[in-house]
């Protein structure tokens, strides 16, 4: 029983200076005014990355008659 009642001191003991603690911290909220929600990249002329391809063709290997890639949808989706 002792030994119960020394750990409820101690527990007591760190939460006190915790609380102690965190109430010297400045706790102010910053807002950020964003004019754009959507942003997006301009258009550009398409490359060809032969790394995209390469691991795009290890996920899906499977390709269909019009050259289409064949994928599984993820099993967690219902």
């Amino acid at each position: 029983m002792a030994q119960s009642d020394d750990v409820k001191l101690e527990a007591e003991k760190v939460l006190s200076e915790l609380s102690a603690a965190l109430g010297e911290v400045d706790l102010e909220e910053t807002f950020y005014v964003v004019s754009e929600i959507n942003v997006t990249e301009q258009d550009g002329t398409p490359r060809v990355d032969e790394d995209f391809n390469k691991n795009l063709r290890a996920n899906a290997p499977h390709m269909d008659s019009d050259g289409s890639f064949i994928m599984e949808i993820g099993k967690w989706v219902k």
